[in-house]
């Protein structure tokens, strides 16, 4: 019996990326220590366009612009994160 090759997929909302790189967020502390999802087993993390403005936009507002830019641009350019 052959086994299954396909990665482990996980979509991401807002609040998650949100926690991850918002120093103000209740559960930043919590995540895993970076600005980046935990690579384990190649998993691949989903977002939508709509999440994706939606996070920056928070960003924006209550970290700065600059900030969010530099987290979307972080996330754009990572293998781990893929829009839909």
């Amino acid at each position: 019996m052959a086994q299954n090759s396909v990665s482990p997929r996980l979509l991401i909302d807002t609040g998650a990326f949100y926690a991850q790189r918002g120093p103000g967020d209740q559960y930043h502390a919590r995540g895993d220590g970076g600005h980046r999802p935990p690579r384990r087993n190649s998993r691949h993390y989903f977002f939508s366009e709509h999440i994706l403005d939606e996070t920056l936009t928070l960003l924006a507002r209550r970290e700065s612009y600059a900030y969010a830019a530099a987290a979307s641009a972080e996330l754009l350019s990572s293998r781990d994160c893929l829009s839909f």
